[in-house]
């Protein structure tokens, strides 16, 4: 028969094991998600840069649908130019993007969400 000592230490082995997998599990999945919202973060710096400088400019919406499109596309996010929406009050520009990505886990796939908003006014 196996002393207590012996179930004890067999226990704690086997819950480090545990929590190695479940610390693996939680990189594995943070690896997959972090970059994806790394990228919705630079998007959100292009649309705020794009709102200010067509405040001041008075760039067409053509123009800066174009750019926002272009940045998406260096970054590998999937938006088309119908994603992009445009709205002027006066020399307020407003810009809003909403799309989906998706992650893919081995057993779960998965799309992330966002609407990123970003507002100029002079």
């Amino acid at each position: 028969m196996a002393s207590p000592r012996t179930r004890q230490r067999g226990a704690v082995q086997l819950s480090s094991v545990l929590m190695l997998v479940v610390l693996a599990a939680a990189l594995f999945v943070g690896a997959q998600i972090v970059p994806v919202e790394f990228h919705n973060f630079e998007l959100q710096n292009k649309l705020a840069q794009e709102a200010r400088i067509s405040a001041y400019y008075n760039t067409d919406n053509d123009h800066i649908r174009q750019a926002v499109v272009e940045k998406a596309h260096r970054l590998d996010l999937p938006i088309t130019v119908e994603q992009v929406f445009i709205t002027r009050v006066g020399a307020d520009v407003t810009i809003q993007v909403k799309y989906s990505t998706p992650v893919v886990l081995p057993f779960y796939r998965f799309n992330l969400h966002f609407t990123d908003n970003s507002a100029s006014a002079l």
